[in-house]
């Protein structure tokens, strides 16, 4: 091994250097700073975490993804800039979370939202919602899909109070139990010029 990791005072040299490097390079230093702002906790253009007890929490312009991470139970608002064009996997999962605002989100991972309180959220520009996205939402009532757009398995299955009518075009993609469980829901298959409809899925 290194001796240099056995010797004190070339750590503290080291340390030394390291710190005068940084005061030289203002931007690097600035990049690795943690910043607190809005109910988010970030550190360039990444999510480190969200702020204890944060009502609401806006995420900066920037951000691209947004990552698993708990969510504060107080908090039940979240609005994503422009750039943030993905949810990770399981990153809602399980929180109080009742309204997400977002514009350019194309790809919802799985188990985002599963287990959630979410009752309002517009999916008309999702191109991809992954396996159990949504899954025992009960407080989902109604959706706004995407024509065309690609849902996974039992994305939204066990939605109980999920009401009013999904219309199923030929290019929209489903898979297994994309709807399993849906007692209030129907569903209105067009093929061509004929419509199917089919009550409590």
């Amino acid at each position: 091994r290194n001796s240099w990791f056995y010797n004190a005072a070339d750590r503290e040299q080291g340390k030394d250097a390291f710190f005068a490097f940084l005061d030289q390079h203002p931007n690097f230093k600035e990049f690795f700073k943690v910043r607190d702002e809005n109910g988010v906790k970030t550190m360039g253009e990444s999510i480190v975490g969200y702020t204890a007890d944060a009502t609401e929490v806006i995420i900066p312009e920037g951000v691209t993804s947004i990552p698993q991470l708990r969510l504060p139970d107080s908090c039940h608002l979240v609005v994503l800039p422009d750039s943030v064009t993905k949810i990770a996997d399981g990153a809602f999962k399980n929180t109080n979370l009742e309204t997400i605002e977002f514009t350019n989100v194309s790809t919802i991972g799985k188990e985002a939202f599963a287990g959630s309180t979410i009752s309002e959220i517009d999916l008309s520009n999702v191109d991809v919602i992954d396996n159990y996205a949504f899954q025992d939402c009960n407080n989902l009532v109604s959706i706004n899909i995407k024509r065309g757009a690609q849902l996974g398995a039992y994305a939204f299955a066990r939605d109980e109070n999920l009401t009013g009518t999904y219309v199923q075009y030929p290019e929209t993609l489903l898979s297994s139990g994309t709807f399993n469980q849906c007692p209030n829901l129907t569903i209105d298959w067009q093929d061509d010029d004929y419509v199917y409809t089919i009550d409590g899925i």
